[in-house]
């Protein structure tokens, strides 16, 4: 059973978009990030990825103008990064609902 374990990867199964930097003070930088998510079993994707939905891994700092920007723009619903740390320090992957990073969704009134 010890030896299944190992070979199990967190994030198998997991396709995220990520931010090109994070500027913002102590964060991670987005290189190194992807690595690990990668390692980790993630796949990274692209902006030429197939699809326009997904969530884009951010600074938990953003503001929500800026949340809000990247879900209209690009159309991405932002996670906190703190989502692959918190789940890697706890060797299981993490519900992502806690992670995400509020913005205001349209309206659905016509």
């Amino acid at each position: 059973e010890a030896n299944r374990n190992r070979s199990h990867k967190i994030f198998q199964g997991v396709a995220l978009h990520f931010e090109k930097e994070y500027d913002r003070k102590n964060s991670p930088e987005a290189k190194v990030l992807k690595k690990i998510f990668k390692a980790g079993g993630g796949k990274v994707l692209t902006v030429h990825s197939k699809g326009k939905d997904g969530m884009l891994v951010c600074s938990p700092d953003i503001s929500t103008v800026e949340a809000n920007s990247i879900f209209k723009e690009r159309g991405l619903e932002p996670i906190s990064l703190m989502w692959i740390l918190d789940s890697i320090g706890c060797y299981r992957l993490l519900e992502m609902e806690p992670f995400k990073l509020r913005f205001c969704e349209p309206s659905l009134s016509p």
